[in-house]
């Protein structure tokens, strides 16, 4: 093999100690194979794999970037709307503390019911995902890659859960810092 021929694209050398392939050794080696052997980069194999998958670390990285930011977006929305409508159930709220609903039980009420709204959503997401993923794998097909992974349904589907609840909670402890007598005369 010549450094014309179109198949010599890398050559990886190993040697027996780390110094045994030094920049002279392999300059010397080079020399070798072509008249020129700038024509060759050395490159320790640590670094060459580290220039080869950049790119999908790069793009990983971005993903999870933006992953995180829609999660933030999702939850600050979610926190956001449950404010509104717990202020708009202000009366429902009075009205049962009144009647000797502790704050506890006001609180797990409110919780539920968004975690049993937001099970449905992510439902409602995971098939529609595994659907469109399902189609995407029919059309490219991957050696090593699975678009399908149980475990990664399973983490979106527990972080969904966990983000509903988690905005949930607060805006529910706020509800019932409210004085009953006060929610029942705001109305009237």
């Amino acid at each position: 093999m010549t450094a014309d021929d179109p198949q010599a694209t890398a050559v990886l050398v190993r040697g027996r100690t780390p110094r045994d392939l030094g920049p002279e050794t392999l300059q010397t080696l080079f020399s070798r194979v072509a008249q020129d052997p700038q024509v060759f980069e050395a490159l320790p194999l640590d670094e060459m794999r580290e220039l080869q998958t950049y790119p999908l670390n790069a793009a990983s990285w971005v993903g999870f970037a933006l992953g995180g930011l829609a999660l933030i977006l999702s939850v600050s929305g979610l926190y956001g709307i449950l404010i509104y409508t717990l202020n708009q159930r202000t009366r429902e709220i009075g009205i049962r503390m009144a009647l000797g609903a502790t704050a506890s039980g006001v609180v797990s009420l409110v919780v539920r019911q968004c975690a049993r709204l937001a099970a449905i959503g992510a439902a409602v997401g995971m098939v529609a995902a595994f659907a469109l993923l399902r189609t995407v794998s029919s059309v490219v097909q991957l050696q090593t890659v699975s678009f399908l992974d149980a475990a990664a349904f399973a983490v979106s589907m527990t972080t969904v859960l966990g983000a509903a609840v988690l905005a949930a909670y607060q805006p529910a402890r706020r509800a019932t810092r409210i004085d009953p007598s006060q929610a029942l005369r705001a109305d009237a």
